[in-house]
Order: structure tokens, then sequence, then C-alpha cells
């Protein structure tokens, strides 16, 4: 295993995406690279995994609400910005400019600070029943939720093919998922919606050294 080939997050999406990657098959499964001791392609082994992991439509849905409460929150805070540079007279570009600024911060802070915090979910998220975790079924921290929010810009492109993928593996993961390394599981609770047996293989990991 500590000799395994280790490749690229999206040279092992496109992997991920090969007819028959998903079945026990040694000649993709071999080039699969090992996560705290599994193969993720090899169904002998991500069989013992039982974690509830969110589905697309569930995770559509959690998107829908959290973008019908941005849409009142984001107006909200762009009138509030917009009263304190009124003063300064800008022109209708830099208007349009701070904007659209302001809507992205806002939508970064919202994700990034829920999805951090001990509710591991967005209001969305939370009235599904879904929260977020790392590989291994813990709670993200501020940065890697940071980072896993920014790309989602990157999910966004090309139709959405990068949310989409969510719905052809195993994991349920999205692109900004497999390249953070994070989960979204069933519950609201790690205990409940951990990752057991990545937390097993881990937690051998760390005995043994």
């Amino acid at each position: 295993m500590g000799n395994a080939l280790r490749i690229p997050a999206l040279l092992r999406i496109t992997i991920w995406l090969i007819p028959g990657c998903a079945v026990a098959n040694g000649a993709v499964a071999k080039f699969c690279p090992p996560r705290w001791g599994y193969h993720p392609c090899m169904t002998t082994l991500t069989s013992q995994d039982t974690t509830p992991y969110a589905g697309f439509w569930r995770r559509s849905f959690a998107t829908l609400v959290d973008l019908a409460i941005l849409a009142v929150v984001i107006p909200l805070v762009g009138y509030l910005v917009g009263l304190g540079v009124r003063p300064l007279a800008p022109s209708p570009l830099k208007v349009w400019a701070l904007g659209n600024l302001v809507a992205l911060l806002v939508a970064w802070a919202y994700w990034t600070f829920f999805e951090s915090s001990s509710w591991q979910a967005s209001p969305g998220k939370r009235l599904l029943a879904i929260m977020v975790t790392d590989a291994i079924g813990e709670r993200l921290d501020f940065s890697t939720a940071a980072r896993r929010t920014a790309c989602k810009a990157l999910s966004g492109l090309f139709f959405a093919i990068g949310f989409v993928i969510c719905a052809f593996n195993g994991r349920k993961q999205a692109l900004h998922d497999f390249i953070c390394d994070s989960l979204v599981v069933c519950g609201r609770t790690t205990a409940a919606a951990g990752a057991p047996a990545q937390r097993h293989s881990r937690s051998k990991k760390r005995s043994g050294r």
C-alpha cells in the first residue's frame, strides 16, 4: 500500500467514471489511489462501508433551500453596503462590480461558516438532515470548508457536471468533495453519520505508529 501509485484528483474522477471501475476488477482497480487503507473502486473492500451517503436529489433540494435563504440575505447585505458607499458617489459600473463581489462573499461566508460549525451543515442541509464531514467522518475545519466552498465554482462549470457526478459514484461525491476529501452524509450528528470503515482504518494506522 505504501508504494501504491498516487494520482491527481481529476484523473481519479475520470477513472471512477470508466465503465466497470466500480466493480471488482484488478486491471482498473489497481490504479485507484489508496485512501486510508482501501481502494475506492474495489467492492470487496467498500462493501464494509455502511455510511448513509446523501444522494444527488437530497443534496439538490438542500441547495434550493439555501439559495432561497441567500436570495433574501444577499439583497439585504447589498442594501446596507450601498448605504455605506452612497456618499462616495460611485459610478454604475463600480456599483455593479461591488454588488457582485458582495453576493459572492456572502454566499462563500454562508456555506463556509455553517459547514465548519457544530452543525456541519448549511440551513438547507440541516433541514434535509444531511451534513458535511471529512473523509473519516469528522468535522471540517474552517480552512477546508472555505476551500470546499470556493471549489464549488469548478463544479458549476460545463453545465454543472461537477455537481451531477455525485449521482454516479459510490460515495456520492461531487467534484469539490473529491478535491477536498469531503463527504455529504445523512444525519445530524457525527455519531449517526460518520464513516465507520474509514475511521476504523485510520485508527488502526495511528495505533500502529
